[in-house]
């Protein structure tokens, strides 16, 4: 309670010595699926543009995302990290949607499967949305935390030969380079393409990273109104880490060791995993005066060891503006397909067809109103080598919307948002493991699950400072746990009921020209509230999240970055709890010239010793270190 007051208190002291500008000119796409500025929007969405990102030596994404208001990231799997927001813990992968221009890339098995959010170069983003708490109508399934959209770099209008060199040298041998090369073909034709190689040894002794993508924009400029952009991307990762997580005791002794341990009746300390993805989309967008369409094709192939992703799709948006609002209406398909296995392989399948229906009514200059509607009809395929496996259902689900919204001043707005959402079970779910000796499987019938959210916001730039401050409540039913059992069966069941509520604050102020600060804090309460586990804390979640960061231009040429991050405490599945942890940030840039330029810094600057994650598993608790204080320095030419 402390710390709160004392967070709270920081926070009312900076909004009052804060003058200037705002972001409230920003444009957003991911709140109706059709680009409007921020100030028009009727929900509160977190922007981070361009700007925010270059220039601070951010080395992934998980390093952005950290430091936005209400999200966290579980490193859980090191096939991919969780992202989670507003209280998921670790279902974050299940009810979290991670887009890169509007494509998924949450994967189809969702048990220990993270985003694959390294095969995006960071440099490549034009910005990232993230609507916190919902989003089902628009986007479908699995957003009940909310939906991060990437937004790549588009190919621009310059005719001339243009783009960027980088060269970053970090802590554990970190090598990486990056090339960006740009050019008009002809009047109407514009080429985008970037390169990444990345060599790195890992924290944990013996481990390493290895990463190799390349990335391709090719935008065709049909008329004044009309456009057609295609993307393709490769990524090829070879990882080595270590099998298996540390005892205290073992972290006491030495928390760079990769130690030893027992699997499949093996004495292993390494797994090594080499993928490759690729992924194609074509995008088609007609922008008249009384209509505007949007077209999206796409497909990606994830390959790793003996397990395969597919998934294709289109998507179609329309929307008809009107004298006191607009329309807008879509249809999405798409065809997710899933392969486990060397020997006896399991290919899973699930196919959706979903309509929907957004519309926003203005009552008049001050009220105004959305509400949305969407169906999905859900069709899933399982089978395997061996026949253990060989099952065929459907399901159907809808999602609801209702916003009102108050736009009060100018600058300021405040809304009321109800949405009725579900979250449909992955092929994965919809079958049990009931023995392993002889091995047999069963379909089961898993409902999907649905969830109520209410919240209330406001944004306002209000003494100088922009804010935005929301309050929600979601209550779950059918939430889906998978039970492991002692001889590695398990079973997939639906709990009763889980709910979440908690505070949402962002702050940023401009004293100056030339010094801008931002504060955020969130609050967190999730716990499941009816059935066998009632009055339990969800797992890894952390009720308190804040983060103070100060971006100050020295001179024209020699800016400095400083960030505080700080997480509460949480619990592990076994009820452990899960210590919190504070990490600081700095880093300096400067320019040269117009081309040339460096940025140099320290993660961890006061050197906490902290963990990426923590698990207990019949009483042992066990530990995945996250690095001790690291250095990194990048140079940067601009051609």
């Amino acid at each position: 309670m402390i710390k709160k007051c004392f967070y709270l208190s920081f926070i009312a002291i900076s909004v009052l010595n804060a003058n200037s500008t705002t972001r409230l000119d920003d444009v957003v796409v991911s709140s109706a699926g059709f680009e409007e500025k921020i100030v028009d929007t009727v929900k509160n969405i977190s922007i981070i543009t361009k700007e925010d990102i270059q220039n601070k030596g951010f080395s992934n994404i998980k390093d952005i995302l950290k430091r936005s208001p209400g999200v966290s990231i579980s490193s859980k799997s090191v096939h991919g990290d969780q992202i989670d927001i507003r209280g998921q813990g670790d279902k974050a992968s299940s009810s979290v949607l991670i887009l890169v221009d509007g494509v998924s890339i949450n994967s189809l098995d969702q048990t220990h499967v993270g985003a694959s959010l390294d095969t995006v170069d960071i440099n490549n983003i034009e910005r990232i949305e993230i609507i916190p708490g919902g989003g089902s109508v628009l986007y479908g399934s699995g957003t009940r935390g909310g939906v991060v959209n990437i937004i790549t770099t588009k190919a621009s209008k310059n005719k001339e030969f243009h783009g960027y060199l980088t060269a970053k040298y970090a802590s554990y041998n970190h090598k990486e380079y990056q090339a960006n090369l740009s050019k008009g073909i002809s009047e109407n034709i514009f080429l985008d393409t970037s390169f990444q190689k990345l060599n790195k040894k890992g924290y944990t002794n013996g481990t390493k990273d290895d990463k190799l993508s390349a990335n391709a924009s090719l935008k065709f400029d049909i008329s004044d109104n009309q456009e057609l952009i295609l993307n393709a991307s490769y990524a090829k990762s070879e990882l080595v880490v270590a099998k298996n997580q540390l005892t205290k005791e073992q972290l006491k002794e030495d928390r760079k060791q990769a130690p030893l341990g027992i699997h499949d009746s093996e004495i292993t300390q390494y797994s090594e995993y080499i993928s490759r993805k690729r992924k194609y989309d074509l995008k088609y967008t007609l922008a008249q005066k009384n209509f505007s369409l949007e077209t999206l094709s796409f497909y990606q192939k994830l390959t790793m060891k003996d397990r395969i992703d597919k998934n294709k799709g289109l998507k179609f948006k329309f929307k008809v503006p009107f004298e006191k609002g607009y329309l807008v209406s879509g249809y999405d398909y798409e065809k997710m397909k899933a392969q486990r296995g060397e020997e006896n392989i399991t290919k899973v399948q699930k196919e959706t067809n979903s309509l929907f229906l957004i519309g926003k009514y203005n009552f008049n200059e001050y009220v105004n109103s959305m509400i949305g509607y969407r169906k999905e009809y859900a069709s899933y395929t399982m089978q395997n080598t061996e026949n253990t496996i060989n099952g065929n259902t459907k399901a159907n689900n809808d999602a609801y919307e209702f916003v009102l919204n108050s736009k009060y001043s100018d600058d300021g707005n405040i809304y009321f948002k109800y949405e009725k959402g579900f979250i449909s079970p992955t092929p994965y779910k919809r079958y049990d493991k009931t023995s392993v000796t002889p091995l047999e499987y069963e379909v089961n019938n898993i409902k999907s699950e649905d969830y109520d959210t209410y919240e209330i916001g406001i944004r306002d730039f209000i003494f100088g400072s922009y804010i935005t401050l929301t309050n929600f409540y979601s209550i779950s039913n059918n939430e889906i746990m998978r039970n492991m059992h002692s001889d590695r069966s398990f079973n997939w069941e639906n709990i009763d009921e889980t709910k979440r509520y908690g505070v949402e604050l962002f702050l940023e102020q401009y004293p100056t020209n030339n010094l801008t600060f931002n504060q955020s804090y969130s609050f967190i309460n999730a716990e499941i509230t009816k059935g066998e586990d009632k009055g339990d804390d969800i797992p890894y979640v952390s009720k308190n999240k804040f983060v103070f960061s100060m971006n100050y231009y020295i001179n024209s040429k020699l800016s400095t970055y400083l960030d505080y991050q700080y997480f509460g405490s949480s619990y592990d599945k076994e009820k452990v709890k899960v210590p919190s942890y504070s990490i600081a940030n700095l880093s300096l840039n400067y320019e040269f010239n117009s081309q040339l330029s460096f940025v140099t810094g320290v993660n961890n600057l006061l050197n906490k010793e902290y963990n990426e994650y923590q698990s207990t598993r019949n009483g042992k608790t066990t530990y995945r270190p996250a690095p001790e204080r690291n250095y990194f320095f990048q140079l940067k030419y601009n051609f």
